[in-house]
């Protein structure tokens, strides 16, 4: 009669463990059509800021038993479907507005326009602190400024401002109108 002798009884029980969730694995990715589209998302959510409680309990669970249960797998690719609808949407409505843009004036020119400022964006920069101003006009037109000069306009309003055009550029397809020497009238 053979026995098998053990040596190492917490080194065959974690083997044990790794070989079940290995097949476990690969039984997963065999089974779910989507795989590797889910294990990549809940990567992607875990290492946000702050991930959703959610999909740390759904990557833990892939990571300890090596499967999604069939309930995780279709609540994972409803989110993941949800979320594409909503980049498609978003898509659409900036090729919408990179479409109607237009350059406006010519470079070089003087204005005097009424403007919505619709983000104000701050950064650090070679030469202090830096304020991007994104604007439209009343045609729907990018107008942008960039000054180191805080408060010069508040995100949401209407103001009349009076400048010199810089340049005309595209960002991300849409048309817009730099503007430099910026007076708020």
């Amino acid at each position: 009669m053979y026995y098998s002798i053990i040596r190492d009884e917490a080194a065959y029980d974690a083997a044990v463990r790794r070989n079940i969730r290995e097949n476990a694995r690969k039984g997963f990715w065999n089974r779910v059509e989507r795989a590797s589209e889910i294990v990549s998302f809940l990567s992607d959510e875990v290492q946000r800021a702050k991930p959703f409680e959610l999909w740390v309990s759904f990557m833990g669970s892939y990571e300890t038993f090596g499967k999604l249960s069939d309930k995780q797998v279709d609540c994972v690719l409803r989110a993941i479907d949800k979320r594409k609808a909503q980049q498609a949407e978003r898509a659409a409505a900036f090729a919408e507005i990179a479409a109607k843009s237009n350059y406006v004036g010519e470079v070089g020119q003087k204005i005097e326009w009424t403007l919505t400022v619709e983000k104000v964006i701050s950064f650090e920069g070679f030469y202090g602190l830096q304020f991007v101003y994104l604007m439209r006009d009343a045609d729907g037109n990018r107008i942008t400024t960039k000054t180191n000069r805080d408060g010069l306009m508040e995100q949401g309003s209407t103001v009349t401002v009076k400048g010199t055009i810089k340049a005309h550029e595209e960002y991300k397809g849409e048309k817009q109108t730099i503007l430099t020497r910026v007076k708020v009238a």
